[in-house]
């Protein structure tokens, strides 16, 4: 080529070849060159007598000292010599030479050799650059992708070099297992196939060439298709790159390019079921249609410290709501340490938790479902009745009391106990059934009422002798 970009080396080669009859035994050569674009690199092969970058010439005294051997007919004496090749002091590209010449030359019998000399010309300029910049925009902050979701890259191709860019062909590649493209890209792609996208020419994209300073932004959009259970994660690299593009005068600028790697993991997911505890025993052993419903739930993720912090330390991930069957689901997550709380203001009132924690931990990794955060509430509207056989009643005769104590549900009723306390003024008699503490107060472990349902309790006293006035007797269930 005959295009030298700045900061580049170039090495010239100087040939100087005996086209004679003769032996030549001496050769001085000089090597001449514009310093506006070059500038002379020590040592040349073999190494010059002198030199000068401020006039531009590299000397060899004689070639034949330089190579230790007169120059036989037929032969040749080469010469490398390297430069640094210098940025044009005026515009974007300057003309450049290099001249070569022998001067003075003599054979072995002393006879002159006529002088000889070749230039090439070329020009200097500053080669045309740029820089490409891929990044992933959505999701931000993160380089773990879920399988299912969308997800967008962005590639910026900006014009780094002096001059303007008229043709860039933009590549970009990617892992088939782990993201299924989304056409159309912004601006649209030329051709795509799996794991290939191309547009031939972002200028053309664009409608405009790209001049110094100025950048061309593509945006890519994909959905996540792998990894596939049970696989749960797999690395994935997107790449883009330019690779030939070239500037308004045809040089052309170095290929750049840039990837962005990541993560393909299959999403975790926490979930289960809210229901109303029939039977109180934490099991999940009610008819269909126990479920609650419009419970509402939140999941948070932990901060690490294993301590429970709503708002604060523990980010809330999301919100839900529990449907007719009482089941509710959280999917889409990331591995890592949760906390599934259940906002008891949604729950019916006197319903008490009967399973676990409420909040509950829950850990998981990519690809789990942890279907195990459940919550059972159970509760019962017990109310208590009594009435008694006479009233009024004469001193040292026998009073009967009566109490029913009845279940309104919505759940049996575990563990109830009964609590009679006399007035005053009356003896404890008989009971049925046999009360399990007294004489005062008087206590019944009734054990398990079921909805709907109601047990009788006798209570047998007599009025005391001297009793008088209004005897108050107080009985509780719970």
């Amino acid at each position: 080529r005959t295009t030298l970009f700045a900061g580049e080396t170039a090495v010239f080669e100087l040939r100087v070849e005996n086209t004679g009859t003769t032996t030549v035994a001496y050769v001085p050569q000089l090597d001449e060159f514009g310093t506006n674009c070059l500038e002379f690199l020590p040592k040349a092969d073999p190494p010059e007598s002198d030199y000068s970058n401020d006039v531009g010439y590299v000397d060899w005294n004689d070639l034949t000292v330089s190579n230790g051997v007169d120059l036989a007919p037929g032969q040749v004496f080469v010469t490398q010599v390297s430069f640094l090749v210098k940025a044009p002091s005026s515009g974007n590209s300057e003309p450049g030479y290099n001249t070569m010449r022998v001067s003075g030359a003599l054979d072995i019998n002393g006879e002159p050799v006529p002088d000889a000399q070749d230039t090439f010309q070329f020009s200097c300029a500053t080669r045309p650059a740029l820089a490409v910049d891929k990044s992933l925009v959505t999701p931000q902050n993160r380089t773990v992708l879920l399988t299912g979701e969308t997800v967008s890259f962005q590639v910026v191709v900006t014009n780094t070099g002096p001059t303007t860019l008229a043709y860039i062909p933009l590549l970009d590649l990617y892992d088939t297992g782990c993201l299924g493209f989304v056409p159309k890209a912004d601006p649209p792609e030329s051709s795509e196939l799996p794991g290939y996208i191309d547009w031939a020419d972002l200028t053309v994209s664009n409608g405009t060439d790209l001049d110094p300073g100025d950048a061309f932004t593509t945006t890519l959009t994909f959905q996540v298709v792998g990894p596939t259970l049970p696989v749960t994660t797999t690395a994935g690299v997107n790449t883009a790159g330019v690779y030939g593009a070239l500037d308004v005068n045809g040089y052309p600028a170095p290929d750049a390019q840039d990837s962005v790697q990541y993560i393909c993991a299959a999403p975790a997911s926490i979930g289960d079921y809210v229901w109303l505890d029939l039977n109180g025993n934490g099991l999940q052993d009610e008819p269909p249609g126990s479920g609650l419903n419009g419970v509402t739930v939140r999941l948070y993720r932990d901060d690490g410290d294993g301590v429970f912090e709503p708002g604060t330390d523990d980010g809330l991930v999301a919100t839900t709501v529990t449907a007719g069957d009482g089941g509710y689901l959280f999917d889409m997550l990331h591995a890592g340490d949760y906390w599934v709380d259940v906002d008891e203001t949604t729950i019916p009132a006197a319903l008490t938790l009967t399973t676990g924690v409420d909040p509950m931990p829950v850990s998981v990794d990519y690809g789990d479902a942890y279907l195990g955060a459940d919550f059972g509430y159970s509760g019962a509207d017990l109310a208590i009745s009594k009435r008694d056989n006479f009233d009024p009643v004469a001193a040292g005769t026998v009073l009967t009391y009566t109490l029913v104590v009845s279940n309104a549900g919505p759940t049996d009723a575990r563990d109830v106990v009964v609590t009679d306390t006399l007035p005053a003024g009356l003896t404890f008699v008989a009971a049925v059934p046999v009360p399990a503490g007294g004489p005062n107060p008087l206590t019944w472990n009734l054990g398990t009422i079921p909805v709907g349902q109601s047990i009788t309790v006798v209570v047998t006293t007599t009025v005391n002798s001297g009793a008088a006035g209004i005897l108050t007797n107080v009985a509780q269930a719970g």
